[in-house]
């Protein structure tokens, strides 16, 4: 099953997407997504309607990134 927005703001991740035809890299609002799309919609969904503002290719590739890990003594 995949993560859905839900599952990425509860685990306070981020998104970001790689462009499929420029390789541009931008940083997603996540809530902003959640609000327009729905919680369950899934990281995989907003990768295939991605649209580049820069070249204007639709679809690219999601990476899941940790915004901040909980700190560990060593």
């Amino acid at each position: 099953m995949p993560a859905t927005l839900s599952n990425v703001i509860k685990n306070n991740n981020g998104l970001r997407v790689f462009c499929g035809g420029c390789s541009r890299v931008r940083d997603l609002d996540v809530h902003a997504l959640s609000k327009r799309f729905g919680g369950g919609f899934s990281v995989p969904d907003v990768g295939r309607r991605a649209r580049c503002q820069a070249c204007g290719h639709v679809g690219g590739q999601m990476q899941v990134v940790v915004l901040s890990a909980p700190y560990m003594e060593s």
